[in-house]
């Protein structure tokens, strides 16, 4: 039998290459879309020689997580490299997930066939242990740093949403109150001799003091319990409530939004409600749609504007804003896909497709 401590001799060089060359072809087959970018096979290549590196350092004992290597810290360094590069880029775990289970496809007949040459009883069970530990460590360290960054960014999002609200009041409703009681202070003044310049600085007062209400009603709705009680479609109704009245706003639901779960439900409505926030707030639409539609393995969620539309590859050369960036990072986080498409004078339209929890994808 084979022992958990077995001594295990490191794998040969013609092996790795034999390894690395099943690896991409089954990448290859499977039309991964990690293989569009030379920095990322370049890092897979440098996870598939680590793994390769720590199979005769595997300690079947410790707990998961737990990587082990001739170089310790450098195979731990890669992998949250991974996990973050991954995340950073919108890449779904999903496809980590499917590129392991390639590398041990791809190594553990080369393996078998190696120890069973270098003498190691039980090759089979040595290298399918060893191997698959080797692995899930990564796996585990990656996936960490993955959820991690994701985390941070929402973090960073929702500071930045109350930075926001606070310039929102700072810059627009405050000034809109001031000039409404400046207008105020005006009428009283010119009540006694010039009623008519009174009377326009009344006018003046109730426009001032109409946006200023505007703005902090906005504030309100984004500043409550997202979804609450009434769920989903209550809490885009109730935000789309607060659109200018010159804007034909509606929502088209398709399916129960009562059997989204809570969190997604949540993460969901954040995000349909930037998208339709930034809609009213630089679009300028005349319309406005959300379409939400509940399905049984994932949910879909669109936002349209018929507004000012812009150029998406020029914007995508500068920095992106925060709202933009927290609404592709909750999606992420889910495990969705986020999709923007604009153009100038043509509107612009968001889409979000997000898998609910036990769909098979």
């Amino acid at each position: 039998m084979t022992t958990r401590d077995e001594r295990v001799p490191p794998v040969s060089d013609k092996a790795r290459l034999l390894i690395i060359d099943r690896y991409r072809a089954l990448l290859q087959r499977a039309r991964s879309p990690l293989l569009a970018n030379p920095g990322v096979v370049a890092q897979m290549v440098d996870q598939m020689n680590s793994v390769l590196d720590a199979v005769p350092h595997v300690d079947l004992d410790a707990p998961v997580g737990v990587v082990r290597a001739p170089d310790e810290s450098e195979s731990v360094r890669l992998s949250v490299n991974i996990g973050v590069s991954r995340a950073s880029a919108g890449v779904h775990p999903t496809e980590s997930l499917r590129a392991a289970t390639y590398i041990f496809e791809a190594a553990f007949p080369v393996l078998c066939g190696e120890l069973a040459r270098q003498g190691v009883a039980e090759p089979e069970t040595t290298a399918g242990l060893r191997l698959n530990r080797a692995i899930m460590d990564r796996i585990a360290v990656a996936s960490t740093a993955y959820v991690d960054y994701l985390l941070q960014k929402v973090h960073n999002s929702h500071l930045e949403e109350r930075r926001r609200m606070g310039r929102e009041l700072h810059d627009r409703a405050a000034p809109a109150v001031i000039v409404g009681l400046q207008s105020l202070d005006l009428h009283d003044v010119y009540r006694p001799d010039s009623p008519a310049r009174a009377e326009a600085k009344l006018t003046d007062a109730r426009e001032a003091l109409a946006e200023a209400l505007q703005v902090i009603r906005h504030l309100a709705a984004e500043s409550r319990d997202a979804v609450g009680p009434h769920g989903l479609e209550k809490a885009l109704e109730r935000y789309l409530l607060t659109a200018p009245p010159d804007v034909d706003a509606s929502l088209a639901l398709t399916g129960d939004p009562a059997s989204i779960p809570g969190a997604y439900a949540q993460e969901l409505f954040l995000v349909l409600r930037e998208a339709t926030r930034n809609a009213l707030v630089h679009a300028r639409p005349s319309t406005l749609l959300i379409t939400l539609d509940v399905g049984e393995s994932a949910l879909y969620g669109c936002v349209r504007d018929d507004g000012v539309g812009f150029d998406v590859d020029l914007a995508r050369e500068r920095r992106p804003g925060i709202g933009l960036m927290s609404m592709r990072e909750r999606v992420a986080l889910l495990g969705g896909t986020f999709t923007l498409a604009s153009r100038p004078r043509a509107g612009t339209t968001v889409e979000v497709l997000v898998p609910l929890p036990g769909a098979l994808r």
